[in-house]
């Protein structure tokens, strides 16, 4: 009697059984998890949570840390109840599969003026996405700006970054340069 599987194809078979759940990126479940063991030591009651999605910040390496939004249905002892869409910084771990790094309101749009504490560069947030870069020695630039975990860019008409900032939580801007960071305000 042959067979019905070969070795090879019975192996494989049961090796994609027992990584169903391994597609890199947290779960729903997972995100939910994560936020629930939080909730529990600041008296913070989770009713819903729903991934919105999932992206590889790339650091360290890849497929150890994940930028996840979630919208989350939760009633804090100070606000009550309220939904919001959260961005969540989230780990691998040791003993939990996830661990959380960070959370914080997801920021989808900039509108004003921000300049930088040297004076050299001031850049303009328009809604829709549009943003204009000025530059005190000289051009200025018109473009689009995407929000990016915890990175904003600044994209040229032709698809050029042209500037990468980092995102504090309050919502101001910074940039690492060569004499240390460079941080943006709303003027």
């Amino acid at each position: 009697m042959k067979p019905f599987l070969k070795p090879a194809v019975f192996s494989v078979m049961i090796g994609m059984v027992i990584c169903s759940g391994c597609s890199g990126e947290p779960s729903q479940d997972d995100i939910r998890e994560i936020l629930e063991r939080g909730a529990k030591e600041n008296n913070i009651v989770l009713h819903e949570v729903k991934k919105l999605g999932c992206k590889d910040s790339g650091e360290p390496k890849k497929g150890d840390n994940f930028y996840c939004d979630a919208e989350v249905d939760l009633t804090t002892p100070s606000s009550g109840r309220e939904k919001e869409i959260l961005v969540i910084d989230i780990s691998k771990g040791v003993k939990e599969r996830w661990v959380l790094r960070h959370t914080r309101k997801k920021i989808s749009e900039f509108q004003g003026r921000y300049s930088d504490a040297m004076g050299t560069t001031t850049i303009v947030f328009e809604p829709g996405g549009e943003a204009s870069l000025f530059r005190k020695e000289g051009g200025s630039y018109a473009g689009k700006y995407e929000i990016d975990g915890r990175k904003v860019k600044i994209i040229s008409r032709s698809g050029e970054i042209l500037l990468t900032l980092n995102l504090y939580d309050d919502g101001t801007l910074w940039m690492e340069t060569k004499s240390g960071r460079n941080h943006f305000k709303r003027t």
